[in-house]
């Protein structure tokens, strides 16, 4: 089961974490690791026996054990393995402004679509057709798209489905 971090977490880290470079670290590195993970896991395990008596110690809970393990194991390896920062998500964040632009051009094709219903069986002004038919050749450039350039003298009802399909 994977453990996200909060959103909270995530902004007090200010978007990094770090990752272990397992396959960067030394041999002296592994032996620093594991000299000093042994040292400190059997100075806290005996701490902990004792305080438990030995026929308690089997009965103990074992998330308390794995907990004393597990963080001394992390706190071990970011003492002595090499490490990097990295940011959270970036491929991500470039997906997201991908689907940004798509959205925002999908919003351009819209509001093309409401002037049409707006102004249905009016005269489509110079300026209209114009900056409409840019925004069309703009989007067919990017997206491969086949969307017909207005070139009526009137807003039609034809156009309006179209720019609705779209």
């Amino acid at each position: 089961m994977k453990k996200s971090r909060s959103t909270a977490c995530n902004k007090r880290l200010k978007g990094k974490q770090w990752v272990f470079q397992l396959d960067k670290a030394k041999e002296e590195d592994w032996e620093n690791y594991k000299a000093k993970l042994d040292r400190i896991l059997e100075k806290k395990l005996s701490a902990q026996r004792g305080s438990v008596r030995s026929q308690e110690i089997e009965t103990q809970d074992k998330d308390v054990l794995w907990d004393l393990i597990a963080t001394s194991i992390i706190s071990y390896a970011k003492a002595t393995l090499p490490r990097k920062k990295i940011s959270i998500g970036g491929i991500q964040t470039i997906k997201l402004r991908d689907s940004e632009k798509t959205k925002k051009d999908l919003k351009k094709i819209r509001s093309i679509s409401q002037l049409c219903a707006k102004k249905l069986d009016l005269q489509i002004s110079d300026l209209e057709r114009k900056s409409s038919n840019t925004i069309i050749t703009d989007i067919n450039y990017i997206y491969g798209t086949k969307i017909e350039e207005i070139t009526e003298e009137t807003w039609t009802r034809a156009k309006l489905e179209m720019f609705k399909s779209w």
